[in-house]
């Protein structure tokens, strides 16, 4: 069976980005060292959240609803 995690990275500049990876432990050590391009600029990074699902479409659902949960939320303090 494959899982797939949907994670949550907290930024340097205050910033969250979420994804979804097979492999997450390689996939901190990409943004870590700087290999991917949407936190290059934004390290260090720390992973404030990883849920892990058995299904893509299940994981791809919760990143879109973490997504929406930020956005919500953002503008609360607009």
């Amino acid at each position: 069976m494959k899982t797939y995690y949907v994670y949550l990275l907290k930024c340097a500049d205050n910033s969250y980005y979420s994804s979804i990876t097979r492999h997450l432990s390689k996939r901190m050590q990409e943004h870590k060292a700087g290999k991917r391009n949407n936190t290059r600029n934004r390290r260090p990074v720390q992973l404030a959240q990883c849920l892990e699902f058995n299904s893509l479409s299940q994981a791809v659902s919760s990143e879109l609803s973490l997504k929406n949960q930020f956005v919500s939320s953002s503008r609360q303090f607009e």
